[in-house]
């Protein structure tokens, strides 16, 4: 290790890293992928971290209801989100 410079170290220890958690990386992934191709249920369970049964028992969420809570239109605003100040920024 004497002689390499701070960029071939630090690429040395990424592989070394890589190398040694290739399979859990894998696994990882394919996990990710089978969640995404397994439908919105799916994906939201895996995103949230929570089985996808308790999804299904909470009822289905439409892509057009997310979509709406992260930007909601001004006549869509309920009372609560139309104040001002901390609960604003809370919702």
């Amino acid at each position: 290790m004497s002689g390499l410079n701070q960029a071939k170290l630090v690429e040395q220890a990424v592989d070394e890293y890589v190398g040694r958690h290739r399979e859990e990386f894998a696994e990882r992934l394919d996990r990710a992928l089978e969640a995404l191709l397994g439908g919105e249920t799916s994906a939201l369970a895996y995103s949230a971290g929570v089985a996808e049964e308790d999804v299904a028992r909470l009822g289905a969420v439409r892509l057009r209801s997310l979509r709406r809570l992260a930007k909601p239109e001004a006549g869509d605003l309920g009372p609560l989100q139309r104040t001002r100040g901390p609960v604003r920024a809370w919702l």
